[in-house]
């Protein structure tokens, strides 16, 4: 986790949205095909794990391309 404060943590180069988008869209897909292997192997408590974070990750998908939407219209 980055420690630093935000004010900090912009001038040491934070990621814009496009960059944020593309990092989590990058990680979603990494996680639904290790949830796809998962399911197949049948090991069930990590499927439901790497499910879970599909899940999580769509959501923090679906925030943020959300926040570009209000902040183009704004």
């Amino acid at each position: 986790m980055n420690d630093l404060p935000a004010a900090s943590a912009a001038s040491h180069g934070a990621a814009t949205d496009a960059e944020c988008v593309a990092n989590v869209k990058a990680r979603l897909a990494i996680a639904e095909t290790n949830t796809g292997r998962l399911r197949q192997v049948g090991s069930r408590e990590k499927y439901l794990e790497s499910y879970f974070l599909v899940e999580a990750l769509q959501s923090q998908l679906d925030t943020l391309l959300k926040e570009q939407r209000v902040t183009r219209a704004a």
